[in-house]
């Protein structure tokens, strides 16, 4: 379940990092793969944040009707904080993390790597491209 649940976020970040390494090479097809690599990992730690903080309030909000129950019932605060869906949650949110925080840099790599070896094609944005066609 830990790996499902973070699998569509790691669908989201490496898709959305292959890209941004494409469109940086696309603006300037001049730059190293240590500098796509570098710009490419810039874009790269601001999605990181974004996407843990979306991990976490997804699994909050999955779990919060158990936590609403675990409010009505009278248990003590240790028994709940002992609780196997607390640290499932818990889990679930690190596990996702830790995955994340790997694959940007790898996907990162990768994609400096191919796309710094391709040339921009004619018709792709590049730095003296206006966009249209005369």
């Amino acid at each position: 379940g830990i790996i499902i649940g973070a699998l569509g976020v790691l669908d989201d970040i490496t898709t959305a990092q292959s890209a941004t390494v494409q469109e940086i090479h696309r603006a300037d097809s001049s730059l190293s793969t240590t500098e796509l690599y570098k710009r490419g990992s810039s874009v790269g730690r601001e999605h990181i944040a974004s996407l843990v903080n979306t991990l976490a309030l997804a699994y909050v909000g999955a779990s919060l009707p158990v936590m609403l129950i675990f409010t009505k019932v009278d248990f003590p605060l240790w028994v709940t904080l002992n609780s196997e869906f607390l640290v499932e949650e818990i889990m679930r949110t690190l596990v996702g993390s830790i995955a994340l925080i790997l694959a940007v840099p790898i996907t990162t790599y990768l994609a400096a790597v191919v796309f710094g070896k391709e040339p921009v094609r004619p018709g792709e944005a590049g730095p003296s491209h206006h966009g249209h066609s005369h």
